[in-house]
């Protein structure tokens, strides 16, 4: 049986996540840390991104990843430092941060941004030894058509969308997304939608 899609929410709440899971029952649902300020020591599935969106900070996400050293479990993964939309300088950020990461003992990821193409983001995660495959960046069209065609890793959309995004990363076999709506904005029925897709065979 293929392992369900996991949906991780933007540092939500236990009852945000109780809220997930009564929802979309048939899915993993769990937090994805990216401010050290937020993090709470919690027994739950989570993983670590850099904070990159919003403006990379060294200081802070070395923070993270000490404060993540102290939870109860360990990430499903880290995402490497990157820069939005710019391919160039996330790979020379990863090569500056990937061995401190990979140091700690976390299964690691790789970011593809617009428009590598899948093979440099493949051979990317070949060379650093990663575990999986981000997709950033703005372009959501890229981030499928690329999710689409790389079979040699797990691929995490990162802010695929919302309603039939949802339902089409799972369908095309992603490991994971993102998401903050859901549970900033009480956008549940998203996910009862894409569980009810499964009820009807629809995923």
């Amino acid at each position: 049986m293929t392992e369900s899609m996991t949906i991780y929410h933007g540092h939500a709440s236990p009852n945000d996540l109780a809220a997930c899971r009564d929802a979309a029952p048939s899915y993993r649902q769990g937090i994805m840390w990216s401010d050290p300020d937020r993090i709470v020591h919690r027994d739950e599935p989570y993983a670590v991104d850099n904070g990159a969106y919003n403006g990379f900070d060294s200081d802070k996400f070395d923070i993270m990843l000490s404060e993540v050293g102290g939870m109860p479990r360990e990430p499903d993964f880290v995402v490497l430092p990157d820069k939005l939309d710019d391919f160039p300088t996330t790979i020379s950020r990863h090569e500056e941060w990937w061995e401190t990461v990979a140091a700690r003992g976390y299964d690691y990821y790789v970011v593809g941004q617009p428009p590598a193409g899948p093979q440099a983001i493949v051979g990317l995660a070949e060379r650093l030894g990663a575990d999986g495959v981000f997709l950033g960046g703005s372009d959501r069209g890229w981030k499928f058509d690329t999710a689409n065609v790389i079979d040699d890793y797990p691929v995490h959309i990162g802010s695929p969308g919302l309603g039939g995004n949802l339902r089409y990363a799972d369908r095309i076999g992603c490991a994971s997304v993102d998401t903050t709506s859901i549970v900033v904005h009480d956008y549940y029925h998203h996910l009862s939608f894409l569980e009810e897709q499964v009820g009807l065979g629809g995923v």
